[in-house]
């Protein structure tokens, strides 16, 4: 393909899937792990950097998709910009639902579930979930006591409550 930009990962159980647009329209890239555990700086295959993606071309839920099967077919042009506003945990709501949020906090707890894990964190304000699919959570080994911030999409249901979503492992940083 030609140079496009990254837009928001999609969840994917084998892997990583991400939107990429250009004045064309977009595409959907899938990386499959060992492709994304490959790359060099897998931390700049984020929102907002601009690639050059080379792949087999599938259609798959009647989606176009490019395949990559390496990580030299992925060249991150320019890293992503990330301007993500933080919130304190307690300002996150359902009124909030589909939008990207940077929190900060403690690791109050972490429970498995089928598709990965759950986490509670905890600051001055309150307790909120974050949410760590499988590929996202045995990348990024957290617990209990670790001061971490996230950047994730907020999910609001009125049957799950509220849960931040966080999809890629370089959007989960253990602070000192």
């Amino acid at each position: 393909t030609g140079v496009q930009t990254c837009a928001l990962p999609i969840y994917f159980s084998a892997g990583f899937k991400f939107r990429l647009s250009d004045d064309t329209g977009q595409v959907t890239v899938t990386i499959f792990e060992n492709v994304f555990d490959s790359l060099v700086r897998p931390e700049q295959l984020n929102v907002g950097a601009t690639l050059s993606v080379t792949g087999k071309v599938n259609v798959f839920g009647g989606v176009m998709e490019i395949t990559p099967a390496s990580a030299g077919r992925i060249r991150i042009v320019a890293p992503p910009i990330r301007e993500v506003r933080q919130y304190a945990l307690s300002q996150v709501g359902g009124s909030d639902h589909n939008a990207i949020v940077r929190v900060v906090g403690e690791v109050a707890g972490v429970e498995a579930f089928a598709k990965g894990s759950d986490v509670l964190l905890r600051d001055e304000t309150g307790v909120q979930r974050l949410r760590l699919y499988q590929v996202v959570a045995k990348r990024v080994k957290l617990k209990v006591g670790d001061r971490i911030e996230a950047i994730g999409r907020v999910n609001a249901s009125k049957a799950k409550g509220i849960v931040i979503e966080v999809a890629l492992p370089a959007d989960i940083q253990v602070k000192k």
